[in-house]
């Protein structure tokens, strides 16, 4: 914007200076309007937007200071000149602290008047111009940070399917192994989801990598505790989460899930291992998965082998975790899962059980398929294709599917 044509507003409660004023900006190509008190200058600055005030302090009703006290609230960017026809440092001191651009006394010296009103403009323009340049700049901050955002979200997202890769090698070896993994770290991500963690994808693969220290140990421990086991074998079990930790710890891009791996048997009320930790002292991460975990072991003992496809006949598991929700597991997440659960009745898939001839391209499977020897051929929601019905069909003939054939309708 160039000064021509700049609105000014002047302000003083003798008419005729007013007028006079008037005359000699407009005749500069300003647009004038004035007013003739302090509340009269407030709805001016309302309604005409002036880009400079001229302000006589002694004015009736509301004065000079005290109207550019309540213009400096209303309006940060009009500049406003303080006119008197006293001289006191003090009060022009006072005025410049509150805001005011200048301070001219009366009589006014018409050039030296349009010389401060100028700088007065110049000065609004240039810091209008650099408010410009600021919000450009933030703007441009905002918009590289959602770019980075996307970016992260990609970059999260292609390591998360890489660092779980292993679990799906390990899955045709021991499928039960695996498909435990894979339900639990399902249900850990739509809790944190739902609870709107922040590292969804830090829980999910925490979930994963959760028992990846009972790899170490024999595979009659694999299921769970026993209480038959004789007290070094329990002592055992229950260092798991340790083992877990350090198989974790020392890769790079694993190593945030250490803690989180560590603290998944603990106990809201301490009761839990290895370190007793209380309440909000556990990982949320570590808390979530704890509740995925259970309610997949529960839902595996009836059976149950895609949480996905099972998730909404999962009230008697979530009775049953109830009972230790405040003490055990933390409720907030167990009300989430109640809420997962809930929601997931309304949009549960359906299936379907075919023969083994019956298998076509693009049926998704809705269950793991799973010969006599305890292999896994094909993991749920794998989406049929030739290639991979042959090879059920070659090593059916090998190893018999034991498992049946579920697909999603």
């Amino acid at each position: 914007m160039t000064l021509l044509y700049s609105k000014i507003l002047i302000v003083d409660d003798e008419f005729e200076i007013c007028e006079a004023l008037k005359e000699f900006f407009a005749d500069q190509k300003f647009n004038v309007e004035t007013a003739n008190d302090g509340e009269d200058a407030l709805v001016k600055l309302d309604e005409f937007k002036p880009h400079c005030i001229l302000l006589d302090i002694k004015m009736p009703f509301l004065n000079g200071i005290e109207a550019l006290d309540m213009i400096r609230l209303r309006n940060v960017d009009v500049e406003v000149i303080m006119i008197t026809a006293v001289s006191n440092m003090k009060i022009a001191e006072d005025c410049m602290r509150k805001g005011a651009f200048g301070f001219i006394t009366k009589p006014v010296d018409l050039d030296y008047l349009l010389k401060e009103v100028k700088g007065a403009l110049e000065h609004r323009q240039k810091k209008l111009n650099e408010l410009k340049l600021q919000k450009e700049e933030l703007d441009h901050l905002k918009e590289e940070s959602l770019r980075f955002q996307k970016q992260n979200k990609v970059l999260n997202r292609d390591l998360y399917h890489a660092l779980k890769f292993p679990f799906k090698l390990l899955a045709f070896n021991h499928p039960n192994f695996g498909c435990h993994g894979d339900n639990v770290a399902w249900l850990s991500k739509e809790i944190g989801e739902r609870m709107d963690l922040k590292f969804v994808w830090r829980t999910a693969l925490g979930a994963y990598y959760h028992d990846i220290g009972k790899l170490s140990l024999p595979e009659d421990m694999w299921g769970g505790f026993s209480e038959k086991w004789s007290p070094d074998k329990k002592k055992l079990f229950r260092y798991i989460p340790i083992l877990s930790q350090e198989v974790v710890q020392s890769q790079a891009e694993l190593g945030a899930l250490g803690s989180i791996i560590r603290h998944q048997c603990e106990n809201m009320d301490g009761s839990g291992y290895p370190d007793g930790l209380v309440g909000d002292a556990i990982p949320i991460e570590s808390r979530i998965i704890a509740v995925a975990n259970v309610f997949d072991e529960i839902m595996g003992m009836g059976g149950r082998r895609n949480i996905q496809q099972d998730l909404c006949e999962g009230r008697k598991a979530l009775d049953v975790i109830k009972k230790g929700s405040g003490k055990k597991y933390d409720a907030s997440v167990v009300e989430v899962l109640s809420e997962i659960i809930e929601a997931w009745r309304y949009k549960s898939l359906r299936e379907n059980e075919v023969s083994l001839m019956d298998l076509a391209p693009n049926m998704m499977l809705s269950r793991d398929v799973i010969t006599k020897s305890g292999k896994l051929v094909l993991s749920h929601n794998t989406v049929l294709n030739p290639t991979t019905i042959n090879k059920i069909l070659l090593l059916n003939k090998i190893d018999p599917v034991v498992s049946g054939f579920f697909v999603s309708s």
